[in-house]
């Protein structure tokens, strides 16, 4: 399989040999699908919480004593059942993140370059670079080349120009 290498206004200077290993395979949606739910449980920041009834503020006294008053007997005012108590079961800090194995991720990678392919959605660009970390000569840059929305950008030699430029653009 061959690709055709563009220069960074968008006219071609050349084409490249790739792999069929990597843009030929069959396309597998379950792997797709398990690994982008496996980036997102990664990405989750699981910094939820709520209090118990021993983190609440309050005192452990006995708000009234077992027998004799009429009132139900209760041992602290701090009582999940009660106004202001502390929860039950509530959402503690956690890692969402789970391991997935190496062939999946592979597999997931691959399956998602070959789709993209097949649509014809892979640009090779032979250098891209601008001048100054800008973000006005980034979205050039990307116009030029008819990156219109969502876009992967690899580049063997990262441009720290780019980078900064394209950190503002959505």
């Amino acid at each position: 399989m061959t690709l055709d290498v563009f220069d960074s206004r968008n006219e071609k200077v050349g084409s490249v040999e790739v792999s069929d290993d990597v843009f030929g395979g069959r396309l597998n949606r379950d792997i797709i699908w398990e690994s982008v739910v496996h980036e997102s449980a990664e990405d989750r920041r699981g910094t939820h919480a709520t209090k118990t009834r021993g983190q609440v503020r309050g005192t452990g006294k006995k708000p009234w004593r077992q027998k004799g008053t009429g009132r139900a007997r209760v041992g602290e005012s701090r009582n999940p059942l009660w106004r202001s108590g502390g929860t039950v079961f509530g959402p503690q800090p956690r890692s969402y993140g789970y391991r997935l194995p190496k062939k999946v991720v592979r597999g997931g990678l691959r399956a998602a370059l070959t789709e993209k392919f097949r649509g014809g959605d892979v640009l090779v660009v032979e250098q891209l670079g601008v001048d100054e970390p800008r973000t006005r000569q980034a979205v050039e840059l990307l116009r030029r080349l008819d990156v219109v929305s969502k876009a992967v950008l690899v580049d063997v030699q990262p441009d720290a120009n780019l980078g900064a430029g394209r950190a503002q653009y959505r």
